[in-house]
């Protein structure tokens, strides 16, 4: 497999609502010249009312749709999805 370069990585990263856009405003002063791609579902939020399997569908979802964009790393930044699918 060829490098892609350290400088050309692309980061996903997903939470059910608007608070893991902190996690990202960290990873974007963290890794200097990364695209970064954020996906907030608040058409689902919260997560803690749902049930476990439906975490997990749209988790898939979440993480399905960041594949689709070609990230290279996801970030779940939503501790009730970490905690019901991971």
């Amino acid at each position: 497999m060829v490098s892609k370069g350290i400088n050309k990585m692309k980061i996903g990263i997903f939470d059910s609502g608007i608070g893991g856009l902190s996690i990202a405003n960290h990873v974007w002063k963290s890794f200097v010249h990364k695209d970064i791609f954020y996906v907030a579902d608040r058409a689902f939020s919260p997560y803690g009312e749902m049930s476990q399997a439906a975490i997990l569908e749209r988790s898939r979802w979440c993480c399905q749709h960041l594949i689709d964009q070609q990230v290279d790393v996801i970030i779940i930044a939503c501790n009730t999805a970490t905690a019901a699918s991971i």
